[in-house]
C-alpha cells in the first residue's frame, strides 16, 4: 500500500514469494481472494559440473560429450544470462575447443552465457596430440572463486611406429645367456607411448641364433610403451645375427 509497500517488494530477498488479494465487506466477510507467485534471481553464487566430467578419448579426436556446467545463485535457483568461461590448460594433454563463441578451433578457452535453467554448455572439445590425464577443465563465473572442475583424459592413439631401446649390439658365448633382455618401444602417430600392444620377437630359424626362456616369443607393452622379452640365449653356432621385432600394423625392428 503505497511508498512503504513498493519499498518493501524492492528489498525483498531471492527466493520464491506469493502476493494475496483479498476484500472484506462491511460485515467483515472475506470475498474472493486471488493471488500471484514468482522467483526473484539473485547473482552467481555457486558453479558445479552437471555432466561432461570423467571422459576420455584418443589424441586428435573429439570428446563423446560437450561440458555442462549450472549456476546457482545464494539459495540454488538457476541464473540465466551468466558469463561462463571453460579453460582447458595451455600445455601438457589438453583439448581444444571448436565453433565457441569469441574462439576458434584451436581455442583453449569457451565463453557461453547460461540458459533459464542456469545451463552453460561448451562446444565440442577435441584433445590435443599429447596423451595424458585425467586432466582439469574448469568452468568458472564471474564472481565465484571456485570453479567447477571437469576430469577428462588423452589417450594414446593406435601403435604406428617400433623402435629398439636397449639390447642391440650384445655378444654372449654359445649356449649362454646374453646379459640383457631384448626391449622395444611402441608409440602412436604423435609419439606418445602405447600400451596394451604384443610385440613379436623373432631370431632367425637356422644358424647362428638364440632362443628365448620358456619359448616365449612375445612381450606386451607396458604404460611407458615398453616390451622387454624373456632371457635371450645364444644357441650352439658362432656367429652374427639379427633377431626381428614387429607389431601389427607398424615396422619392423631389428
Amino acid at each position: 500500500d503505497g511508498p512503504e509497500g513498493e519499498r518493501g517488494f524492492d528489498n525483498l530477498a531471492a527466493g520464491s514469494h506469493c502476493f494475496y488479494v483479498y476484500a472484506t465487506d462491511e460485515a467483515g466477510n472475506v470475498g474472493p481472494t486471488t493471488s500471484e507467485c514468482w522467483t526473484i534471481i539473485g547473482t552467481p553464487a555457486a558453479i558445479a559440473v552437471s555432466t561432461g566430467s570423467n571422459q576420455s578419448t584418443s589424441v586428435h579426436t573429439a570428446f563423446a560429450a560437450p561440458l555442462v556446467a549450472k549456476v546457482t545463485d545464494s539459495h540454488g535457483n538457476p541464473v540465466a544470462g551468466a558469463t561462463v568461461t571453460f579453460a582447458a590448460p595451455t600445455s601438457g594433454p589438453s583439448g581444444s575447443f571448436a565453433s565457441c563463441p569469441g574462439g576458434n578451433p584451436t581455442s583453449t578457452q569457451c565463453v557461453v552465457t547460461t540458459n533459464a535453467s542456469g545451463i552453460a554448455t561448451s562446444s565440442v572439445i577435441t584433445a590435443n596430440t599429447t596423451a595424458g590425464g585425467p586432466y582439469t577443465v574448469t568452468a568458472r563465473v564471474s564472481g565465484v572463486s571456485a570453479p567447477a572442475d571437469f576430469s577428462v583424459t588423452n589417450t594414446a592413439g593406435s601403435a604406428a611406429t617400433l623402435a629398439v631401446v636397449s639390447g642391440s649390439g650384445q655378444s654372449a658365448t654359445v649356449h649362454t645367456a646374453f646379459g640383457a633382455p631384448l626391449v622395444a618401444k611402441a608409440t602412436d602417430t604423435y609419439g606418445n607411448p602405447v600400451s596394451g600392444v604384443t610385440v613379436t620377437f623373432a631370431p632367425p630359424g637356422s644358424g647362428a641364433s638364440g632362443t628365448f626362456a620358456g619359448s616365449v616369443t612375445t612381450a606386451v607393452t607396458n604404460a611407458s610403451g615398453l616390451a622387454t622379452s624373456a632371457v635371450f640365449s645364444a644357441n650352439t653356432t658362432a656367429g652374427s645375427y639379427s633377431v626381428s621385432a614387429t607389431v601389427n600394423g607398424t615396422n619392423t625392428v631389428t
